[in-house]
């Protein structure tokens, strides 16, 4: 009992000469023979029924003590005797991860919420996602099974007896693919390593069209047949055993059949419905039917909208203008702007001794659908405020620079514009020393008028023009700030049916779930789509500003290259942006401050828009002061020449004003045309290569550098701009760099920026078409197997019999005659498409061979069937 034999010595290893407490200590599947040093059970006596007596201990117990004695039993059983020590081995890693982990054992996946439809010769799967947020920790080697992907199986029978193939994997795009872990071979009688699950990074996929049957070699599906499947969810761990969890796998029996009560008006796959796009965006929607049999017939919606989050103390990103914000707001004026309210939340700046307050603003609530058209706040005495950062209008998508006056910031007008910039959702960051908190901060939100000027029916929904006012308590301070834009849809009574997406086009960007912040799947697929109503939604587009050109085209066909920081060139024309050299965008904003005191404009309105150079200009050569000058002797447009590079501008023999460096209008071979108003702008010129100061020189060198910035405002060739006036800081929007543009009288240059989604502003509206009802066929009305030969394929035992009425309405009643008029059976069908007969009377015996005749009775009226029914010889001791 203690390890030792019955005289007490212990038991010595026979090969080595060492002493050892075990009968057999060593792994009879590294043992060679009896030569070597393993010493296992046979080496010293011949095979032979062998027990054992094992045992622990020994405890010492004072009175009153428990222990909590855990024990296992291991068995296992392979193809061979050393098979089987090796599978015992391999479960006993399994039984000791488990203790290891106190028994605190991972569960594997929820299994997928399944639903089905069916068509003729088809079956379509679809599940929800709710294993998708699957995540389970194991305590044993603090590291978590996620979430991977789906499995597709089919059975050949509904209890999994039998044969069972997988039809297909969805798994996410994150390179995970084939997975291997240990198994024990059955083949080669040890435990091995080999895949145990195949993924491709197909994507996540939550339906399927099943149209062929795997496990008979993929021939078409047959009618009325069951067909019996599974969808499975599985989870990955690298680090721990098993590598992989997967769900129980509930079974489900399909037939596909014709369905006789609906016609569905689409297929399966990509839809051809009209999407309506209201706003300005570069974006589109594709819809894909996944089950054209869930179609609704709706209207719908795609909005768009964003969410602020913060970081609490407990370390989860929380929502800060919702009812768990940490700042609150009193509520507006009972009239025109109610309900307009701030919320704030305080949270750590990268300056020592600061924090950044965040403000949101709300003017959901205004009855007469009022915008904001600026934004005061009021800092109590002893608040230090150390600066404030550029608010953008999510009504405009202007740039408002804030003014500090005390303890005063605000941004916007004042002026009652009836445009308000401010729709709601804008973010006001003001940076301040560390204050005491809570801290109440009192807010003007000034309404823009529109309904007022708009008239009837909304000048009488409010109280006429009524600011809003309040003040925002912030009581707590987090660590981080974020905010997320999202595209969300609705349904024609306004319910949300998909809510806070971020995936575009395939590509998932970063969003935050259940308080924490995930990065982003990537380009993880337009399968990855939720389904809503029996479709998906891709949206097609982007959230981001434009930065440089997207296309620029000559005559209409694009010019090469291209691309952010490039060229874009042909045999006549080469054009960049300051990109080129290094800025971060090729905007008015970012370089037009480097050649004077002025700047451009932020606004993704004045941004987004198309331009067109028409180069209607005829080039002439003149004398001046016996110097040859290539000049615009007509056509093109007047243009401000701010600045040269090489020459003062006080030297250009065009200058009205000879001898002073004041900006003056010069003539250029192009016009410049905003696309989207339709109207001629104007340019700031800086003739970066020209000299017209010297011999042969050119007031526009068409063969190397020019600058120009536009500023899209209406062309007015009465005066010069100012660089630096407010004018040009309001529409200036990009700088075009022409490297060559020899061009031919008629070339027309296009500028193509491209069009971000805003919100607010752009929308998509569609309408999908429902299954249209069918009236009953009572000519599809059928029987099968017919005639019957005592068996069905579907049929599993000698007992059992089944004969199959289908393509029956909701309801129908069944009545099934002799040859001799006399009633064999009634059957009540109701649901379903389907009913069976197992070949009884009713008296619940088998009926004999013979002719019967099944009147199917319906609302619509009757179908009469005539059924051969040829029965097997029966055991009568069954009856």
């Amino acid at each position: 009992m203690s390890g030792y034999l019955r005289d007490g010595s212990p038991f010595i290893n026979s090969a080595t000469g060492e002493a050892t407490k075990f009968v057999h200590p060593d792994d009879p599947n590294l043992n060679i023979d009896g030569t070597d040093n393993i010493w296992v059970d046979g080496d010293d006596n011949p095979a032979d029924d062998r027990r054992f007596l094992m045992n622990v201990g020994p405890f010492d117990f004072a009175a009153g003590d428990s222990a909590e004695v855990v024990f296992g039993i291991l068995h296992a059983q392979g193809t061979s005797a050393l098979g089987s020590v090796s599978l015992l081995k391999y479960n006993d890693q399994y039984a000791q991860a488990a203790y290891d982990a106190n028994f605190d054992l991972p569960d594997a996946p929820p299994v997928p919420e399944l639903s089905v439809s069916t068509a003729a010769g088809e079956i379509i799967l679809e599940w929800e996602d709710n294993a998708e947020d699957y995540s389970a920790f194991v305590a044993g080697n603090n590291s978590y099974y996620n979430f991977e992907g789906y499995n597709i199986y089919q059975y050949e029978t509904g209890i999994g007896v039998g044969e069972k193939t997988i039809v297909a994997t969805y798994d996410l795009k994150n390179g995970i693919t084939t997975i291997k872990d240990d198994v024990f071979s059955t083949e080669y009688g040890d435990v091995v390593t080999l895949p145990i699950q195949s993924g491709t990074d197909s994507g996540i996929k939550r339906y399927i069209s099943i149209k062929s049957d795997v496990l008979r070699g993929g021939i078409p599906l047959i009618d009325d047949r069951n067909y019996y499947f599974s969808v499975t969810a599985y989870g990955y761990n690298g680090f721990s055993a098993p590598k992989l969890l997967e769900s129980s796998s509930p079974i489900l029996a399909v037939r596909p059949q014709t369905n006789v009560t609906e016609a569905p008006t689409a297929s399966t796959g990509a839809a051809d419905y009209t999407v309506s796009h209201t706003g300005t965006a570069d974006a589109s929607v594709d819809l894909i039917v996944a089950d054209p049999y869930d179609l609704t017939g709706d209207d719908y919606e795609i909005y768009f909208d964003q969410q602020h989050y913060y970081v609490d103390l407990d370390g989860l990103w929380k929502t800060t203008n919702y009812a768990d914000s940490v700042g609150k707001a009193a509520l507006g004026l009972a009239k025109d702007l109610t309900g307009t309210t701030l919320t704030g939340i305080a949270y750590t700046s990268p300056t020592a001794g600061t924090r950044d307050l965040k403000f949101i603003l709300d003017i959901s609530a205004s009855p007469d659908y009022d915008w904001c058209d600026g934004l005061e706040l009021t800092f109590p005495a002893g608040i230090t405020i150390n600066s404030a950062e550029v608010a953008t209008g999510s009504g405009d998508g202007h740039a408002w620079t804030p003014t500090i006056a005390g303890q005063v910031v605000t941004w916007g007008s004042m002026d009652t514009t009836t445009a308000g910039s401010f729709a709601g959702g804008e973010v006001f960051t003001v940076n301040v020393q560390t204050p005491t908190l809570p801290l109440s901060v009192d807010f003007l939100a000034f309404d823009d008028g529109w309904a007022v000027d708009y008239g009837a029916p909304y000048d009488t929904l409010g109280a006429g023009i009524v600011h809003g006012t309040g003040t925002a308590v912030i009581t707590e301070e987090g660590y981080a700030f974020k905010t997320i834009k999202h595209w969300n849809l609705k349904n024609g009574d306004g319910d949300v049916l998909i809510e806070d997406q971020t995936t575009v086009n395939g590509y998932q960007s970063e969003y935050i779930m259940n308080g924490a912040l995930y990065s982003g799947g990537g380009n993880v697929g337009l399968t990855t789509l939720p389904i809503v109503d029996g479709f998906q939604v891709n949206l097609v587009g982007s959230y981001d500003a434009p930065l440089t050109y997207a296309d620029v085209q000559l005559n209409g066909s694009s010019l090469s290259g291209g691309g952010a920081g490039n060229q874009w060139t042909d045999d006549n024309f080469r054009f960049t942006d300051f990109m080129y050299f290094g800025y971060d965008d090729g905007t008015a904003a970012s370089s037009l401050g480097a050649y004077s005191s002025g700047t451009g404009t932020s606004s993704i309105d004045l941004l987004q828009k198309d331009y067109e150079l028409r180069w209607t200009g005829v080039l002439a050569d003149t004398v001046i002061a016996g110097d040859t000058l290539e000049f615009t002797q007509s056509g093109g447009q007047m243009v401000t020449i701010f600045g040269a590079s090489g020459y003062d501008l006080a030297d250009h023999p065009m200058n009205p004003s000879p001898g002073t460096e004041a900006a003056f209008l010069l003539r250029v071979p192009f016009e410049v045309w905003n696309l989207d108003d339709g109207q001629q702008v104007n340019v700031l010129y800086w003739d970066r290569s020209g000299d017209p100061t010297a011999n042969g020189g050119k007031t526009w060198n068409t063969d190397n550098r020019q600058y120009a910035w536009c500023v899209s405002n209406a062309y007015d060739d009465s005066a010069p701009l100012d660089p630096g006036s407010a004018a040009v800081a309001e529409n200036a929007t990009w700088n075009w760099v022409f490297y060559q543009s020899t061009f031919t009288t008629g070339d027309v240059i296009t500028f193509k920026y491209a069009n971000p989604l805003q919100l607010g502003v752009d929308s998509f509206e569609f309408t999908t078409t429902a299954p249209t009802a069918l009236a009953t066929d009572l000519d599809m009305i059928k029987a099968w197997p017919n005639p019957y030969f005592g068996y069905n394929p579907e049929e599993r035992t000698p007992l059992q019999n089944s004969i199959h009425f289908i393509n029956l309405p909701e309801t129908a009643t069944i009545n099934i005659y002799s040859l001799a008029g006399q009633l064999v059976r009634t059957i009540e069908h109701s649901g379903g498409q389907e009913a069976i007969w197992d070949a009884q009377n009713s008296f619940n015996v088998l009926v004999a061979s013979g002719v019967y005749i099944a009147v199917v009775s319906t609302d619509e009226g009757d179908k009469a069937l005539k059924l051969a029914v040829v029965m097997p010889a029966q055991r009568l001791d069954v009856y």
